[in-house]
């Protein structure tokens, strides 16, 4: 708890945004090692659209929260859009709409922020890390690391880490990868091309 309640004041600091913003207007709900059987191939963490709400498992979940509360803003975001409350649609995330050619209709989010997600994710799917995740995806039987739900998290997490060292903060519960891996941005992708996208899509918010 104490981990966690750290590493969300320091994700607040980093996208300049009130710590209350975090919840999504009080919706994001936050579990630990409550929502799931386990296992050996149990994930570290996920998100829940249905319930909002991200799990941490009890000793696998540090360094995913930044990850799994991407997930929730791209879910509010669609719902938000949508204004849909079914569960019917909760599914949806705002990313998973957005192509290289298109975007969704903006009823309830201004075009500023609409816009600002098309450009991100146009940038995310021209770049050698799309190609890298596709690769990765020839090894499974769906695609999951080249959908734009996951690379649109995976690039979040690259832009904490690099804003996180950027003020001299460190917090590896709060977003621990590895660049060299090729799952995620490689720092020069995530200076130069990702970064000034989310500043600039946080900034709309």
């Amino acid at each position: 708890l104490n981990e966690t309640y750290d590493a969300l004041n320091d994700l607040a600091s980093v996208l300049n945004i009130p710590t209350e913003a975090l919840s999504l207007d009080g919706t994001l709900a936050l579990a630990f090692g409550a929502r799931g059987s386990g296992g050996k191939r149990a994930a570290a963490a996920h998100y829940e659209p249905i319930k909002i709400a991200i799990n941490l498992t009890k000793k696998r979940g540090a360094g995913s929260l930044a990850h799994e509360w991407f997930h929730g803003l791209d879910n509010y975001y669609s719902k938000l859009n949508e204004k849909d409350k079914t569960d019917v649609g909760a599914s949806g995330y705002i990313t998973e709409y957005i192509t290289s050619h298109s975007k969704p209709i903006a009823q309830y989010v201004s075009d500023d922020v609409i816009d600002a997600f098309v450009d991100l994710m146009r940038k995310i799917r021209s770049s050698d890390f799309k190609k890298r995740a596709e690769k990765f995806d020839e090894a499974r039987t769906e695609d999951y690391y080249s959908t734009n739900i996951e690379l649109a998290a995976r690039a979040f997490e690259g832009y904490v880490v690099n804003k996180l060292a950027g003020t001299g903060i460190s917090n590896d519960f709060l977003a621990n990868i590895d660049p060299t891996g090729g799952a995620y941005p490689t720092q020069q992708e995530q200076k130069e091309i990702f970064t000034p996208h989310f500043d600039y899509l946080f900034s709309q918010m």
